[in-house]
C-alpha cells in the first residue's frame, strides 16, 4: 500500500538528487528565515476512485512551492526563477515517479509565480489495494458436475 508520506519521501529524494541548486527540502511548512534557494513539497489532497471490488484508483494531488534567492527587496530574479522552475518540471517530463518498487503516473504543470516563489502543480495517480486485510474466504473444496444427454 503506497502513502502519501511515501510519495513526499520519493520526491524529496528525488530533488535532493537531481537538483543540487536547492540548500534545503522541506515537506512541513517554511521555518521564519529558511534558507534559499529551497523547494517545499506539499500535499494538497488526496482523492480516491472505485475500480472494482478489491481495487481503488488514487490521484495525489502535490504542490512544489520553489523559493530562490532575493535581492534587497524580497524580489527574484525572473529568469533565475524560471530556469530553477523549468529545470524541476524537466524531472517530470519522463512521465512517472519512483515510489520504493513502483513507478507511479505523473502529471506537472507550471502553477504560476509571486515575487520570490514560484509553484510547480503535481497530480500522481495509480492503482491500490482497497486494504491490505487478508482475504478468509473458504476457499471451494470440491466441485460436482452432472451430464444428462437426451436420448
Amino acid at each position: 500500500m503506497t502513502t502519501t508520506q511515501d510519495i513526499v519521501n520519493a520526491m524529496q529524494a528525488l530533488l535532493a538528487s537531481e537538483i543540487s541548486e536547492l540548500q534545503r527540502i522541506y515537506t512541513d511548512l517554511t521555518p521564519k528565515d529558511f534558507k534559499r534557494s529551497s523547494i517545499l513539497i506539499q500535499a494538497v489532497r488526496t482523492e480516491y476512485g472505485d475500480v472494482s471490488q478489491r481495487l481503488v484508483s488514487i490521484t495525489e494531488y502535490l504542490t512544489l512551492t520553489i523559493y530562490d534567492k532575493t535581492d534587497d527587496y524580497t524580489h527574484t530574479s525572473a529568469k533565475d526563477l524560471s530556469v530553477l522552475q523549468g529545470k524541476i518540471l524537466l524531472l517530470f517530463r519522463r512521465g512517472y515517479l519512483r515510489v520504493q518498487d513502483r513507478a507511479l503516473h505523473v502529471e506537472a504543470s507550471t502553477g504560476g509565480r509571486d515575487w520570490d516563489r514560484a509553484y510547480i502543480d503535481l497530480q500522481i495517480s495509480f492503482f491500490d489495494n482497497r486494504d491490505e486485510t487478508p482475504d478468509n474466504t473458504p476457499m471451494m473444496e470440491h466441485v460436482e458436475t452432472n451430464y444428462y444427454t437426451k436420448g
